[in-house]
């Protein structure tokens, strides 16, 4: 699914390019029914951004990872996780987990109401959520350009290293 993208929505194109340009396959966007049935579980409006970004590509393929084992979660992951019993959402804002890297060392999750609406958090399981990026856009674009700030580690002769 192709959007018209904006200078803001540009940082997400060149994500998923990037991904798409070192072999990481991308599962078709989600449509719009999908994601209002995100919005109905969480029972808030997903931030713009977020809704970009999964318009354009819902996850990874198979629940899968890439060179730098970064998981983009497909929908249907995150509301598994979301209404698992066992699910501890991060302390502070609320927020919705959606992608997990160095295989669930770490997740990420958007803030979804408040000041820092939009904001990517990054938490270790038992531990207090920091902010990674103040936006989706902006986790693109450090994502691309220094993935390290992110607490991601590239690897030489992988996809996506």
């Amino acid at each position: 699914m192709q959007s018209d993208f904006s200078s803001l929505d540009a940082r997400i194109e060149r994500l998923l390019g990037f991904w798409r340009e070192v072999g990481v396959t991308l599962n078709p966007g989600a449509g719009p029914g999908l994601l209002a049935e995100l919005e109905a579980a969480i029972s808030l409006p997903l931030p713009a951004e977020f809704r970009t970004l999964y318009s354009e590509a819902d996850g990874m393929a198979d629940e899968g990872y890439d060179g730098m084992l970064f998981g983009l979660w497909p929908i249907h992951r995150i509301l598994r996780e979301f209404v698992d019993p066992e699910y501890t959402a991060p302390p502070g804002d609320r927020s919705l987990d959606f992608a997990d890297g160095l295989i669930e060392s770490h997740r990420y999750a958007v803030v979804l109401e408040g000041k820092r609406a939009g904001a990517i958090l990054v938490h270790w399981h038992g531990e207090d959520p920091e902010v990674a990026a103040p936006s989706i856009g902006d986790f693109a674009s450090m994502y691309v350009a220094a993935p390290e700030s992110l607490y991601l580690v590239p690897r030489p002769g992988r996809a996506g290293a």
